[in-house]
């Protein structure tokens, strides 16, 4: 990596962390100055911040906003002017995949969906390139919409595996914890594992209302391989 490019990854790593540990020590408005700069800049610096921008950096300042006020609503600020320019014809995929992420730290899935239906009935061909911004979304408030715009449930299946097995992999290298976080962490563990569970017996059931048998049939021969011993021991 040139120093050029250093430096630049440095920029958005710096204030991001900078961000959580102002939030730790009380500086709130310092913590959320950095926020707005990570989620306006970030990717001006270091595009693979991509995913973290959208997931735990708008988490964490969720949750600053619940300690400090103003926080929260410049996070609304934030969802509200994205809301406007989707309005406007930006049909942008990355700013709709911005306001689909704040709804959703926001715990307003139900408005994605109205935006989406709204985009919908205006540009459904927009709508489509979308769709995959919102999939999670639509699984869990509208299966009739996922299906619809799913064909194939096995691609969306095997994304999902390959998260779950991504943070399995995180989680074993993490440096040596306490008794207290080990216990914790098993405890985490745990819990996804059963929300990964949960989801492939929701995908098989829905392929079988939607009379799909032979996607029904092909994911749960593969979630059975997945939990056979001979997986384990492969670590497939």
């Amino acid at each position: 990596m040139s120093d050029e490019a250093e430096t630049s990854t440095n920029l958005a790593k710096a204030a991001y962390e900078a961000a959580k540990r102002y939030a730790r020590e009380g500086k709130f408005a310092e913590a959320l100055e950095r926020h707005e700069w990570f989620h306006h800049h970030a990717l001006e610096h270091h595009p693979a911040y991509y995913g973290v921008r959208l997931s735990f950096a708008l988490s964490a300042w969720k949750e600053l906003g619940e300690k400090y006020p103003p926080a929260l609503e410049s996070l609304r600020r934030v969802l509200d002017q994205g809301v406007a320019n989707l309005g406007d014809g930006n049909l942008s995929v990355e700013l709709f995949h911005d306001v689909v992420s704040i709804h959703r730290v926001l715990d307003e899935d139900d408005a994605t969906l109205k935006l989406f239906r709204d985009l919908e009935g205006k540009d459904e061909e927009a709508a489509t390139r979308r769709f995959r911004c919102m999939k999670d979304v639509a699984l869990k408030k509208s299966p009739d919409l996922f299906l619809r715009y799913t064909p194939d449930l096995m691609p969306y299946l095997l994304e999902k595996r390959r998260i779950h097995r991504s943070q399995k992999e995180s989680r074993l290298q993490l440096p040596q914890m306490n008794a207290r976080m080990e216990q914790a962490m098993q405890q985490v563990s745990k819990m996804q594992d059963e929300q990964f569970d949960a989801l492939c017996l929701r995908l098989i059931d829905l392929a079988r209302t939607a009379n799909r048998p032979a996607q029904a049939s092909a994911m749960e021969q593969l979630v059975q391989h997945w939990k056979s011993p001979d997986a384990a021991e492969a670590g497939d």
